[in-house]
């Protein structure tokens, strides 16, 4: 008799799962809940996951199953917890139209808090607010040339037109921290300068801890996060933790600090136009008090791979890229400066057929640049306050002040400036002052424009007349030597 009661349970339990909706209880526990692929559009089932999550209480997790989702927009608010697939490439996630270009694409969604207002003026195919979440083992693989329907560009402007891109995969935002570990992301074909994702992931919040470790990026931008206050920001981090960045634009744009900790370390990136780390203070504020406010946040940029590339366009005009670009606009409206920022032990390699530098200075001061690694075609390995981008970005001359370049090796560096005039492995232009350049093992050469700048161990200078009569230099037997020493890792 007990032989055919544990048939019975059996055959009923299985008839149970068969009739089971996607999202199952994954080990009689409320806190986790599984999700399953349903071969068609997915969205219900995991929007309903997060909502049984949230239900739930902190610590909840969303699984998805090992298969190819299909969705397209989920917005998530208040959710605390995991939300985890079975391995990057054994889960993974499409919008509706890579299953069907019939399907409905993405569109943009209404704000929770005021309906009827865009939350925000882009497409995003998962949107966190308030959450404290953790993003891993999954990947998005976005196939559709037009996932999303048609939307402006620029909502005040009709005259920019219409893309049918996915603007990022993920948006993080009201004041949410994030975690995102071994996460892949990727691009295929599109109207967003080629591509059908503008962003990977957007973090949009006012403070918070976030981290993005052992994730993998492929299409035009990377990661992007603006205005944090008072937060923290840890992009790979240590050995065997790093991110692949393979980037047509900006593997990482981060505006507008303030207060914070920023780290990006041991990962690779690379990009063919804009610039693997592009960080900016102030570029589109008007007055002083549109700046962010003080005190200034710390970059520590160290231990990285970065390969500058470029890009040929089908009418033959080439667009480069920089490497590590620091701009700081907070002197064109008479403030302090507002970026802090060490570069250290990164190996870069140039072939952007001097369009860009390794290490690009627009209007920073105090930035240390130690022991980096530089080599290939650039207008320079290392440049502060050059004309370049001034020309480059229709902007007015910015000046550089008091950076340290200290002991790089830059001998392998070949000067070219596509845009004409001056290219050096090191370069210090009209508007740099007060910075010391200290050689390193190998061969270093400078181009010093600048006033009242200190070089060190450097084996040959070259200075235009008028910089070498108003420079006044140390000599070398009376200038101690500067403490080579890198800022705590916080």
């Amino acid at each position: 008799m007990r032989r055919y009661l544990i048939v019975f349970v059996l055959v009923t339990a299985a008839f149970g799962l068969l009739a089971a909706p996607a999202f199952a209880n994954c080990k009689g526990h409320a806190a986790v809940i599984c999700v399953r692929p349903s071969g068609g559009d997915d969205t219900a089932n995991i929007q309903a996951a997060f909502d049984k999550a949230i239900a739930a209480g902190p610590g909840s997790t969303v699984r998805l199953s090992a298969g190819h989702f299909h969705m397209n927009n989920i917005l998530v608010d208040g959710f605390k917890g995991c939300f985890t697939g079975a391995g990057m490439h054994r889960t993974v996630i499409d919008t509706l139209r890579g299953l069907d270009p019939g399907l409905p694409g993405v569109t943009l969604t209404d704000d929770p808090d005021d309906p009827g207002q865009l939350l925000e003026p882009w497409t995003f195919l998962i949107g966190f607010l308030r959450s404290n979440v953790r993003v891993a083992d999954m990947s998005f693989d976005v196939t559709a040339y037009d996932p999303s329907e048609p939307y402006l560009w620029d909502p005040n402007d009709p005259a920019s037109g219409t893309l049918t891109d996915l603007s990022d995969v993920f948006l993080v935002t009201r004041d949410s921290s994030s975690a995102f570990d071994r996460v892949g992301i990727k691009a295929h074909d599109g109207d967003m300068n080629g591509f059908n994702i503008e962003g990977c992931i957007a973090l949009d919040s006012t403070g918070g801890v976030h981290s993005v470790t052992r994730c993998c990026f492929v299409g035009h931008n990377g990661l992007e996060m603006g205005e944090m206050t008072g937060g923290k920001l840890t992009i790979g981090g240590r050995a065997g933790m790093g991110n692949s960045f393979d980037m047509y634009g900006l593997d990482c744009y981060l505006p507008d600090f303030s207060d914070s900790r920023i780290e990006a370390s041991h990962n690779y990136m690379r990009t063919e136009t804009g610039a693997t780390l592009f960080i900016t203070q102030g570029t589109d504020a008007s007055s002083a008090a549109e700046l962010p406010p003080l005190p200034a946040p710390r970059y520590v940029i160290c231990d990285n791979t970065m390969i500058v590339s470029h890009a040929t366009l089908e009418d033959g005009t080439v667009l480069g890229a920089g490497g590590v670009m620091l701009w700081d606009d907070s002197w064109r409206l008479d403030a302090r400066s507002r970026l802090c920022a060490t570069v250290a032990h990164n190996a870069i390699r140039l072939d952007n057929l001097g369009w860009g530098g390794g290490v690009d200075g627009i209007g920073a001061k105090n930035v240390r640049v130690q022991n980096n690694r530089i080599w290939g075609t650039g207008v320079a390995g290392i440049d502060a306050g050059t004309e370049i981008y001034a020309s480059y970005f229709g902007i007015p001359l910015a000046p550089a002040c008091g950076w340290q370049i200290i002991g790089n090796d830059v001998s392998g560096v070949k000067p070219l400036n596509a845009m004409g005039g001056p290219a050096a492995p090191i370069w210090l232009g009209t508007e740099s002052s007060h910075c010391l350049v200290v050689g390193g093992c190998r061969p270093t050469t400078v181009l010093d424009q600048g006033t009242d700048n200190i070089l060190i161990n450097v084996n040959e200078m070259l200075m235009s007349a008028s910089a070498q009569a108003g420079r006044l230099m140390k000599p070398l037997g009376r200038t101690s030597s500067p403490k080579l020493h890198l800022p705590k890792r916080f």
